[in-house]
């Protein structure tokens, strides 16, 4: 039988201002050492959408700087996506 999925969304916010164009990435964290595979929503922010089995994941988000072209990256956070919480929030530089 195949696990649920949950819509999920992440939010990319520079202080409290929403900041679009983020590519956000997730990760699934597992209890034992199994090596997971980073993918990347399919949407940018913000917010990024993507349907997501139930579980604990990295999220992290990140883009290109349009004037100097080094690569922007957001703060990572651990979240638990379990239907009751399935949005977050990555603040970005």
């Amino acid at each position: 039988m195949m696990a649920s999925r949950l819509s999920s969304s992440v939010a990319t916010n520079k202080d409290t201002a929403p900041d679009a164009g983020w590519t956000v990435y997730f990760k699934w964290v597992t209890v034992s050492n199994i090596q997971t595979i980073e993918g990347a929503f399919p949407t940018t922010s913000t917010p990024a959408t993507d349907d997501l089995p139930p579980g604990i994941y990295q999220l992290r988000a990140q883009k290109e700087d349009p004037t100097s072209g080094t690569m922007l990256e957001s703060e990572t956070k651990t979240v638990s996506l379990d239907g009751t919480h399935s949005s977050c929030e990555l603040q970005v530089p």
